[in-house]
């Protein structure tokens, strides 16, 4: 956890979670951790910020939106698109998106 964002009350942020940027954390279920997935096997991380949710991946960082807009332009139609587009999905339920 670093930059200007804030983790606190009874939230729990554990294992390879990447939290930063101006990310409000108040319960454990403003942030998701999914991996590993997609091309890199690697972890996906998603927070709640002032600004909605935000997603770090690899060297993207940004809204869903932007995260849907960047797997289809790089992964087309291929199972590691519908694996992160799938997660896109349930972070839009998870932070009300």
């Amino acid at each position: 956890v670093y930059g200007e964002a804030e983790v606190y009350g009874e939230a729990e942020v554990c294992g390879l979670a990447k939290v930063y940027g101006s990310a409000i954390i108040e319960e454990t279920k403003d942030y998701m951790i999914a991996g590993p997935i997609g091309s890199r096997d690697d972890v996906t991380t998603a927070f709640r910020t002032l600004n909605g949710a935000r997603i770090k991946c690899g060297c993207f960082y940004g809204n869903i939106e932007e995260f849907e807009e960047k797997i289809k332009g790089t992964h087309g139609d291929n199972k590691h698109a519908k694996e992160y587009l799938a997660l896109a999905e349930l972070l839009k339920v998870r932070f009300g998106e």
